[in-house]
């Protein structure tokens, strides 16, 4: 049937003729699952299908009337009672004023004041020898590290 490749050793007659017979006795069973997932395949899409279908016409049907049945309309002979006129709307304003009142502000420059933020305390500008003289004054490591626009004291990281 098949030829094995050139690397590989070649069978025996009788390994030969057992591998023939395996693979007839295969071809069957294989046909078979085939075939049994192209029917799973039909039968899923025919489901689909028939799934929209009835999907659409549930929903497209008419919506019954909300009607009473005919024995009741023959037995009640009596006319409907007439329906009495709605009643006039307020027109007057309400007894109690309301409890929001919306307002335009056109100028308020306390709005500003109130808003601006006041700080306690001055804080002195030094340059980097004062601060480094600062620092031996207090007993500190006098060392300054700038990396990307910021400063970093020695002192904070361990010896």
């Amino acid at each position: 049937m098949n030829r094995p490749p050139p690397d590989q050793p070649r069978l025996s007659p009788r390994a030969a003729a057992q591998r023939d017979a395996l693979l007839e006795s295969l071809r069957p069973i294989v046909e078979r699952r085939g075939q049994r997932r192209r029917l799973r395949r039909r039968a899923f899409g025919a489901a689909l299908l028939l799934l929209a279908l009835a999907g659409t016409w549930w929903f497209s049907r008419p919506t019954p009337q909300q009607a009473s049945p005919p024995s009741r309309l023959a037995a009640n002979t009596t006319p409907p009672a007439p329906i009495s006129p709605p009643a006039p709307a307020l027109t007057s304003p309400p007894a109690t004023p309301p409890r929001v009142a919306i307002a335009i502000i056109k100028n308020d420059p306390s709005i500003l004041a109130r808003c601006t933020v006041r700080s306690g305390a001055d804080v002195p500008i030094a340059t980097d020898a004062e601060l480094q003289a600062a620092l031996i004054a207090t007993g500190q490591r006098p060392g300054l590290i700038k990396t990307r626009g910021s400063v970093l004291l020695a002192s904070q990281f361990k010896k």
